[in-house]
């Protein structure tokens, strides 16, 4: 299925950048006063992942859902496909 999203991966380049795989910025990072620098840091990580941990929960979602011989779907994948919807722009 094609995303509405820039396609991964993303990485952070410079100080504050994330940016895709063919070198195009997709967001800048901003500190912020009182910031804890190890916040700032995950702050970028966790952008430069977003695409990455999209496709991994979509994964395990539709792996529970398919191969699962469960009466009822857990809590957890509930919210997880909710999650994902969403991300993709519908509600659940």
């Amino acid at each position: 299925m094609d995303r509405p999203w820039t396609p991964g991966p993303w990485a952070i380049v410079d100080s504050n950048e994330v940016h895709d795989s063919s070198g195009r910025r997709i967001a800048i990072v901003r500190w912020l006063h009182g910031m804890p620098v190890e916040q700032f840091a995950a702050n970028k990580r966790l952008i430069a992942a977003a695409p990455e941990l999209y496709e991994a929960l979509e994964t395990m979602v539709r792996a529970f859902l398919v191969h699962t011989q469960w009466c009822r779907t857990p809590a957890e994948v509930r919210a997880a496909s909710a999650l994902l919807a969403r991300i993709e722009g519908r509600e659940p």
